[in-house]
């Protein structure tokens, strides 16, 4: 009924138009967000010669119906962003609150 799917790796020229999450119901889009969607400026994380690194972690959470994807925050690898937790029903998402971790 629903389905999760992540983007390609994001390339360093994309501007951070690169599809990040998108979410299906039914094989239908629900919805989709692209990198600058979730993080401020993905000039600001981690950065290979051609890719950039925009999600920490992930996980799922298949009684709840939710993901969760902790974000980078600056250029270091080990410097960790937010946390969001989506909904795989709705696609909808807000940040986490340390319990809901």
């Amino acid at each position: 009924e629903h389905m999760v799917r992540w983007g390609p790796w994001a390339r360093s020229k994309d501007e951070g138009k690169t599809l990040a999450i998108a979410f299906y119901k039914d094989g239908k889009e629900i919805k989709s967000y692209q990198v600058n969607d979730l993080v401020k400026d993905y000039r600001d994380l981690p950065q290979t010669v051609s890719h950039y690194m925009w999600r920490k972690e992930t996980g799922f959470d298949d009684v709840g119906k939710r993901v969760r994807i902790q974000l980078h925050r600056g250029p270091r690898a080990d410097d960790t962003g937010p946390t969001l937790i989506f909904s795989i029903p709705t696609g909808e998402y807000k940040r986490a609150t340390p319990n809901q971790m």
